[in-house]
C-alpha cells in the first residue's frame, strides 16, 4: 500500500466514525466535582504524613492579629460578590461592574469587610502579612478556621481562639464549631465537647464530597445525597437531594439547585431554600444547570451554565435576578 492509499484509507475511516458532541455543562460539573475530591484527598494525605511524624496531640497558643489592623486588598474588595474570571479574583459590583482585586486563588469569604483568599498555600486578607503553609481554610463573619501543612488547626470562634495539633484533617469551620476527621469519621468540635458523626451503615466509611458548617448546623454531602446534623452530632434530616448547594452564614438555610448530571437524571430544575430547623422548603424558578452557590453578606448567589455561557444570579425566596453573564466556562465562585 502506497502512502497515498494509506492516507485515503485513514480518511475514509475518520469520515465513517461519528464523534459524539461534548456536553460542556456535564463536563464542567465532573471537573469541579473531581477537583473538590482531589483537594480533600491532598488535605488528608498531608495530615496523615503530619500525624506520622508528630504522633502527639498538644495545645499550642496561636494568636491572630486583630481584624481592625488588616488592610483592605483593594478599594473594591469591601463590596460586591467575589468571583474568579479567567484566573483572576474580581468583585462584581452594582450593574454587573467588575473590579480586579489584584489577587488570584480561591475566594473564601469576608472577614470584617475584607476579602479572604487562599492562593496556593498562602492565606491572604487575615493579617498584615500572608499566613503561609495553609492547606485549607474556612471563613465566617467572626473569624477564620484553617489548617497548616504541619497539622495545626487554628479555630477562631465566638468562644475564643484555640489551636490544636494532631492527626485530624480539617473538613469545615464556623463561628461556633469546626469539623475534622482523625481517620475514623467526622468529629464535630463544639463548645460543649466533641461529637462523633456516623454517616455510614454497619461501620462502613463514607467518602465525603463536601462538608459545610455554619451556626449550629453541619451539612455533609456524600454519595449523591445531603445529610443535615446539629452541633451535638445528632442528625436532623436526610438523605436529601441537592448536592450543589450552600449553607447560609447562620446555618438556618441550605439552598441548592440541580447541576447538569442531576438534571439529566430527571431532577426538576429550580432553586430550593431548605429550612434546616423545620425542614420546610420554598422553591424559586431557575432554568439552567447550577455550577455553584455561595452566600455573601446575607445574599445568595447562584452560578449557572446554559447556551454556551455562565450567568451569576442574586436570589431570594421570591425570585432570581441576573447579575453577570460571561461566555464560555471561565467564570466561577471558587
Amino acid at each position: 500500500m502506497t502512502p497515498t492509499d494509506l492516507r485515503e484509507s485513514l480518511t475514509e475511516i475518520r469520515d465513517a466514525v461519528a464523534v459524539p458532541p461534548v456536553d460542556v455543562v456535564r463536563f464542567d460539573d465532573r471537573v469541579r466535582h473531581h477537583r473538590r475530591l482531589l483537594r480533600a484527598r491532598r488535605t488528608v494525605a498531608a495530615a496523615s504524613a503530619i500525624a506520622a511524624v508528630a504522633g502527639v496531640v498538644a495545645v499550642v497558643p496561636h494568636v491572630l492579629p486583630r481584624p481592625e489592623s488588616i488592610p483592605v486588598a483593594s478599594e473594591g474588595s469591601a463590596v460586591g460578590v467575589p468571583v474568579v474570571l479567567d484566573g483572576r479574583v474580581q468583585e462584581v459590583g452594582p450593574g454587573g461592574s467588575l473590579t480586579d482585586t489584584g489577587l488570584s486563588g480561591r475566594p473564601l469569604g469576608r472577614l470584617a469587610g475584607r476579602l479572604v483568599v487562599l492562593d496556593g498555600h498562602r492565606l491572604l486578607g487575615v493579617g498584615d502579612a500572608p499566613i503561609e503553609d495553609v492547606v485549607t481554610a474556612y471563613v465566617d463573619p467572626t473569624g477564620v478556621t484553617y489548617q497548616t501543612t504541619d497539622g495545626l488547626i487554628v479555630f477562631t470562634g465566638e468562644h475564643g481562639q484555640r489551636s490544636a495539633q494532631g492527626p485530624g484533617t480539617l473538613l469545615a469551620g464556623s463561628a461556633t464549631l469546626y469539623v475534622d476527621d482523625e481517620g475514623h469519621g467526622p468529629l464535630i468540635h463544639a463548645a460543649d465537647g466533641i461529637h462523633p458523626v456516623d454517616l455510614g451503615s454497619d461501620g462502613t466509611r463514607v467518602e465525603l464530597d463536601r462538608v459545610e458548617a455554619a451556626g449550629l448546623t453541619v451539612v455533609f454531602v456524600h454519595d449523591g445525597q445531603v445529610e443535615v446534623y446539629g452541633a451535638d452530632g445528632e442528625r436532623r434530616d436526610g438523605p436529601l437531594g441537592g448536592t450543589t448547594g450552600a449553607l447560609s452564614a447562620d446555618g438556618t438555610t441550605y439552598a441548592y439547585a440541580p447541576d447538569g448530571d442531576e438534571l439529566a437524571n430527571g431532577m426538576a430544575a429550580g432553586l430550593t431554600f431548605y429550612d434546616t430547623r423545620s425542614s420546610e422548603v420554598r422553591r424559586v424558578p431557575l432554568a439552567d444547570a447550577a455550577v455553584d452557590l455561595a452566600w455573601y453578606d446575607g445574599d445568595l448567589y447562584v452560578l449557572t451554565q446554559g447556551n454556551g455561557e455562565r450567568a451569576l444570579w442574586r436570589c431570594d425566596t421570591d425570585a432570581c435576578d441576573r447579575v453577570l453573564t460571561a461566555p464560555g466556562s471561565t467564570l466561577s465562585l471558587e
